[in-house]
């Protein structure tokens, strides 16, 4: 039986299908489509997310302390320190060798403020967040303001710098809370860039605190537990713990933090200048013109010699009837011998 000329071959069939077949074409450019978003959704997992917004943590009476013990205080070898000290145990060793810029509280009633102060502080510290988790080694990160957790331990053990970018924002914040320890190892650093400043970067601590050897580290450390700085080690904040504190040659720096205002200022009123008096002008006494002083000799009284500026018709220098003498005619009077008795 003979093949119908009319019905294709099977090879043309074949090669009519993979053409005309819109199934296989809706197909393909949804697996294009598929893996399009796939790569869309992996690219975005894996980009830089901000970290949550933090906040400064309240100090309180602990904010004046560079070195703040709820414990004991020890220190060996030459020590620079910036700011207060104090610990609730009274024996602090090693003070003698510390270069002190600020005042020695001991354990008086400053330091038992302060460590209630500290006691609170954690508390606020632990309350925020949870912030981006941290499950790395901070060395060689540069991180952005917020909030950062690990629900263990915080360390930077490579040899880069961790990198504090403030963002040219001098109020910017950064919050690191550990579970357990806050570890740095020998020669490690954390730089802070961009208008990142010490007094806003916080560690909240939740057992012990450790500073290797000739370490540079900055921020406010606040510790539940026990805090060692090791052999050279440098801070440039404070030291806040609960437990003990222990120094070796060790320079701590507690920057000037500004204090906000507890009440809003008060803009004074602007002043305006009293209005010009004008003096009125002065005028000149009026001059008192003396009364003529009557020329010696003038003044009526007949005792005075004439000056001859009488009328003539005074007769002379005769202003008066003598009376007992004779008139000279010079001034001088003469006697008059007496008369004779008549006969």
């Amino acid at each position: 039986m003979s093949v119908p000329s009319t019905l294709p071959s099977p090879s043309r069939r074949t090669r009519r299908g993979r053409l005309r077949s819109p199934g296989a074409h809706r197909t393909t450019l949804c697996g294009v489509a598929v893996v399009a978003a796939s790569a869309l959704v992996l690219s975005t997992a894996g980009s830089a997310q901000a970290a949550p917004a933090a906040t400064a943590v309240p100090l309180g009476t602990a904010e004046p302390f560079a070195v703040l013990s709820g414990s004991a205080f020890s220190n060996t070898g030459p020590t620079v320190i910036a700011g207060d000290i104090g610990a609730s145990d009274p024996s602090m060793v090693g003070t003698t060798s510390i270069t002190l810029t600020g005042t020695n509280h001991g354990n008086d009633s400053v330091t038992a403020s302060a460590n209630a102060a500290l006691t609170n502080a954690l508390v606020s510290a632990a309350g925020q967040g949870p912030g981006d988790p941290i499950t790395a080694d901070l060395a060689g990160q540069t991180l952005t303001p917020g909030i950062y957790t690990s629900p263990s331990a915080l360390s930077i053990a490579g040899p880069t710098p961790l990198v504090l970018d403030g963002q040219n924002d001098p109020n910017a914040v950064f919050l690191f809370q550990a579970g357990s320890t806050l570890i740095t190892q020998p020669g490690t650093s954390v730089s802070l860039i961009n208008g990142a400043t010490a007094c806003n970067v916080f560690w909240q601590v939740g057992s012990s605190t450790t500073l290797g050897v000739n370490s540079f580290f900055s921020g406010v450390v606040l510790t539940l537990t026990d805090t060692t700085l090791n052999t050279g080690a440098t801070l440039e904040g404070s030291v806040l713990s609960s437990g003990s504190v222990t120094l070796d040659s060790n320079t701590i720096i507690r920057p000037a933090c500004a204090t906000p205002p507890t009440t809003p200022p008060v803009t004074a009123p602007p002043t305006t200048a009293p209005p010009t008096t004008t003096a009125p002008p002065t005028t000149a006494a009026p001059t008192t013109t003396a009364s003529p002083t009557a020329a010696a000799g003038t003044t009526g009284s007949g005792d005075e010699a004439d000056t001859g500026d009488e009328d003539e018709s005074t007769y002379g220098q005769v202003g008066r009837v003598p009376v007992g003498s004779v008139d000279t005619g010079d001034g001088s009077t003469a006697d008059v011998p007496p008369a004779r008795p008549t006969r």
